[in-house]
């Protein structure tokens, strides 16, 4: 196939592909929709530097009429800014024998390559996204992931005053979902409350948090981070605010030959940037379950 056709190829790739890539990433992946995403700024391909909105409350001061009103003590704001740096590429590719392969699923609204291409980037995003939880606030041991459980992380929220705006969320491996399936108080009709919807799945409002069952390989994993040998029985309650994640509104696209790699073939690469940081006061932002 000549360099013409593969560019051509490589461009209906991107017209066809691009922009629905991230709006497919955003509707399948559970923990993306969790975090915050709001932040000032552009990322390009070099990784840049963005911005989040997200302050500090303000101290504040008390003063007398008459007595001294007319001093005040402001607070430095800059210094309370989020600088995240993206710089991360979460990537997938494949290698494939015939231009056909590709050329045949373009129009595809269902492509099984360009969603085995998105399953591959979802999931190095959302390891990524788990591991920046510093997950301090641990409670170990916890064989049955019952009521009494949320119930203990709520109170964990309230005294470390999250803010009540309805970004409590609290992700639970298949495991520990089917303890709070066993929870009265939390399946019968007498206490069911909204049914939020995120990323095709229906989760349970209880105790203020938004709770979503998570069989990724991600929240997996922090069992490992917190030196637990199971391998299953791990929930992760946190605001939305704990971690703050940025990336670019479109991926990037490539079709190539593999001919000046002395093989006969043809790849196709997608790359996503992005980077994500602790928001302030992680530490009391988020608290983890998980059985040893």
């Amino acid at each position: 196939m000549s360099v013409t056709k593969i560019t051509d190829v490589s461009e209906q790739v991107k017209s066809f592909w691009s922009d629905m890539f991230v709006e497919e990433l955003q509707e399948s992946d559970l923990l993306v929709n969790l975090l915050s995403r709001e932040y000032e700024g552009e990322i390009g391909p070099g990784g840049n530097e963005v911005k989040v909105n997200q302050w500090k409350d303000a101290e504040g001061e008390v003063s007398t009429i008459g007595v001294d009103d007319d001093i005040f003590n402001p607070e430095k704001l800059g210094e309370s800014q989020i600088i995240i740096k993206a710089d991360k590429i979460f990537s997938a590719s494949f290698q494939f024998t015939s231009m056909a392969q590709l050329q045949s699923q373009l129009a595809t609204a269902d492509s099984a390559i360009r969603m085995s291409l998105l399953a591959g980037v979802r999931k190095q995003m959302n390891n990524y996204l788990y591991n920046q939880f510093s997950l301090v606030n641990n409670i170990g041991s916890v064989t049955d992931f019952n009521a009494s459980q949320v119930s203990s992380l709520r109170k964990f929220a309230g005294q470390n005053k999250w803010k009540k705006d309805g970004n409590w969320f609290l992700t639970s491996d298949p495991s520990y979902y089917a303890d709070l399936l066993n929870a009265t108080t939390l399946t019968s009709a007498d206490y069911v409350a909204d049914q939020p919807t995120i990323a095709g799945q229906l989760g349970s409002k209880r105790f203020g948090f938004n709770i979503f069952e998570d069989n990724s390989d991600g929240l997996l994993g922090l069992i490992g981070n917190m030196s637990g040998t199971d391998s299953e029985d791990i929930a992760l309650a946190f605001h939305k605010e704990a971690v703050h994640f940025v990336m670019q509104q479109q991926a990037e696209f490539e079709v190539a030959s593999l001919t000046a790699n002395k093989q006969r073939g043809y790849v196709i690469k997608v790359d996503l940037i992005g980077g994500a940081k602790p928001g302030h006061d992680h530490d009391v932002l988020h608290k983890a379950v998980f059985n040893t």
